[in-house]
């Protein structure tokens, strides 16, 4: 998710690529989720176990 430390929106993020959906989804995270989240949000809820 580099998208969010150069502070992207949702939108942006379309626009640099197209496959930004199945991103977030591998994430399981929805748009509004990631306009939500920060990168220490999104890396710290999905670290190893």
């Amino acid at each position: 998710m580099v998208y969010k430390l150069y502070e992207l929106t949702y939108e942006e993020v379309k626009i640099v690529d197209h496959e930004a959906d199945k991103v977030l989804e591998s994430f399981s995270l929805s748009k509004e989720e990631y306009e939500r989240m920060s990168v220490s949000d999104i890396f710290g809820a999905h670290q190893p176990c």
